[in-house]
Formats: structure tokens, C-alpha cells, sequence
């Protein structure tokens, strides 16, 4: 990604990420656009960890089914909540949307790759 003053080059291999950065600015936007195309779903291991379910309609390629939850953070009085949001869409429960503190990303227009579905909006 490149913008005025500000070059990062992202190399992935095998599961491997190199990152070389080169300026002294690095823009929120394209550090969230980065994000969303190397790791769509950084938190995917605390998700499995849950071991949570959520039913995904089979009846249409326009249904979408979501998983809100909200966690207590902090100590009293000075608590607050942090709401994670996840949606999936259409018989193959395909990612739509992820919202989390310090991450959002939407996701769509799903286009066959080799044996996977990608998104090439992002």
C-alpha cells in the first residue's frame, strides 16, 4: 500500500506475514484496509474458542444471520461494554460484516477462486 508519505509492502507466504514499512505516518484507513485484506477475521481463534453456534437459513442467497455480544470491561464504577458483531449471509453463511473494537470490515460480492470464495471488494 502506498500513500503520500507513507509506503508499507506486505509479503504473504505459507501462513507468513513480512511487513516492511517506509515513512512516518500510517493512515487508520489503510492500516483497516490492510487488515481487512491480510486478516479478515483476526480474532477467529477467540470465536472457536467459544464453541458457540448460530443457525445459517439455507432457504435464500439473500438471508443473513448475525452473532452480537457484548463484554464487561474494566472495574467498577468505571465499567464499561465492548459489543463484537459478526454476520454471515446466504446459503453458504459466507462473512458480510465483522465489528469489533478496533475493527470493522464488510465484506461481499463473492467471486469463485480455485476452491474458495473471495471477496475482491477487499
Amino acid at each position: 500500500m502506498q500513500s503520500r508519505g507513507f509506503t508499507q509492502t506486505l509479503i504473504a507466504n505459507s501462513g507468513k506475514i513480512s511487513e516492511e514499512l517506509a515513512g512516518d505516518y500510517y493512515p487508520f484507513w489503510l492500516h483497516d484496509l490492510v487488515n481487512a485484506l491480510f486478516d479478515p477475521l483476526p480474532m477467529v481463534d477467540q470465536l472457536r474458542a467459544m464453541r458457540g453456534e448460530l443457525e445459517i437459513p439455507e432457504d435464500s442467497a439473500k438471508s443473513n444471520s448475525c452473532l452480537n455480544m457484548q463484554f464487561k470491561v474494566g472495574t467498577a464504577p468505571a465499567q464499561n461494554s465492548l459489543t463484537y458483531a459478526f454476520c454471515f449471509g446466504g446459503k453458504g453463511g459466507l462473512l458480510q460484516a465483522v465489528l469489533t473494537p478496533g475493527h470493522k470490515a464488510q465484506f461481499g460480492d463473492y467471486l469463485p477462486f480455485k476452491k474458495k470464495m473471495v471477496c475482491p471488494d477487499h
